[in-house]
């Protein structure tokens, strides 16, 4: 729920995602569609039927039939200026499922009038480094090690990433910012994760320089 452009009133947001894809993979890519409706304190005490208006994202309408495939996973919030972000993160494979993507993978969407105007994306990478620690006090092999070859992984093929952050949820703070947590798991350039691995974090999208920290 945020500010509406009608004086008075406020604007309550419900968003769905489509159950339905189109990939050539046949695998969940859950575009949303998004209802709005304004309302003020009357209509409620009254129970006036609310009068609905709908959008959707283009660009994840395309996802959702696009060859590749790209599975989102995000929350809606909007701001007190009457913008609207779909925050969080999505992976993206080739048409075979398997074969990584590499792209950018937190998303902001945002709409900046109301849910009534075009929909427009900033992206990051989510990847932060790491390193390989020693495998013995003192040591020079590596503790992380690849599984065919046996040799110990170099610090940048190592590296922290979000996932298994399916559920989560988006908020803005006093300053216009957009807050998003999630689990970053420590990866390998193989595309393996470590499950014994993982830490909760944030990151946070400030649209006065559309930076993300």
């Amino acid at each position: 729920i945020g500010p509406s452009p009608n004086p008075n009133m406020r604007r309550v947001y419900v968003l769905a995602r489509n159950s339905v894809t189109h990939n050539t993979y046949i695998a969940p890519s859950e575009n949303p569609y998004v209802a709005y409706a304004d309302f003020n304190a009357d209509m409620l005490e009254m129970g006036t039927p609310l009068v609905w208006s709908y959008t959707s994202i283009p660009e994840m309408n395309w996802w959702n039939h696009q060859t590749d495939w790209r599975r989102p996973f995000h929350a809606i919030t909007t701001d007190n200026m009457g913008n609207v972000y779909y925050a969080g993160y999505h992976f993206a494979t080739q048409s075979d499922g398997t074969t990584d993507i590499p792209e950018a993978d937190l998303d902001v969407f945002v709409c900046p009038n109301y849910g009534q105007g075009t929909w427009s994306r900033v992206a990051e990478f989510s990847n932060l480094p790491s390193w390989n620690p020693p495998a013995q006090p003192g040591g020079i092999d590596g503790y992380f090690t690849d599984s065919d070859t046996g040799m110990s992984y170099t610090d940048d093929q190592l590296f922290w990433a979000i996932g298994n952050s399916s559920h989560l949820n988006a908020v803005c703070d006093s300053q216009g910012r957009v807050h998003v947590m999630g689990i970053w798991s420590l990866h390998n350039s193989e595309g393996s994760y470590y499950p014994s691995f993982q830490t909760v974090k944030s990151f946070i999208y400030d649209p006065s320089d559309q930076s993300f920290t």
